[in-house]
């Protein structure tokens, strides 16, 4: 049975400035190629087959460096990218109150309404990841009723009618549910 050894890139230069980092491509240090060097040696006695990594270049950098001592290429997959951190991007990590305001469970434990979450799939304000976040941490620890209804291939403010009329839709049933109102035989309900 063949083993998986998973590698984290060296010291890049958001690493270094003590930043936040998620999908912007920062590059290696001169500290963080020589720790890469010195990775790949390590490593170099090692049956290694097959590598895999992001395409940022701190991660393939470091996969490069691998594989070249294995000959064999490193293979660069979308779906190994970093976690988007939205706004948190290149915030310092001296800033506490910043994360805690860019997080989507600031002062969850507070909120005991029930709550939808509309969220276009493709939002470049609000990554897809925060607003599961958020559901989780409602629905499944706090135990308060929510949904979360995400809209294929929309952006941040659901620009087509039809993703519009069906979060409206949705808007009156959950209000009318909650409300104590029962919805009217010809009124509207969410698909």
């Amino acid at each position: 049975m063949g083993r998986v050894i998973l590698v984290r890139h060296a010291e890049s230069e958001a690493n270094r400035d003590h930043t936040s980092l998620g999908r912007a491509d920062s590059p290696l240090t001169d500290h963080g190629r020589v720790q890469v060097r010195a990775l790949a040696q390590a490593l170099a006695g090692e049956p290694i087959t097959r590598v895999l990594t992001s395409p940022l270049s701190r991660a393939a950098d470091a996969a490069d460096a691998i594989a070249a001592h294995h000959t064999i290429p490193a293979e660069r997959h979308e779906a190994l990218l970093e976690m988007d951190v939205g706004d948190m991007e290149g915030l310092p990590w001296d800033k506490p109150a910043a994360y805690r305001q860019g997080s989507p469970l600031w002062d969850l434990s507070k909120v005991t309404t029930p709550t939808v979450i509309h969220m276009g799939e493709n939002d470049e304000r609000v990554p897809l990841a925060h607003a599961q976040t958020l559901y989780r941490g409602l629905h499944v620890y706090l135990g308060v009723d929510a949904e979360l209804l995400v809209y294929p291939g929309a952006g941040h403010g659901l620009t087509t009618y039809k993703h519009r009329n069906a979060k409206l839709l949705w808007d009156i049933a959950w209000f009318d549910h909650y409300l104590g109102v029962a919805p009217s035989e010809d009124g509207p309900k969410p698909d």
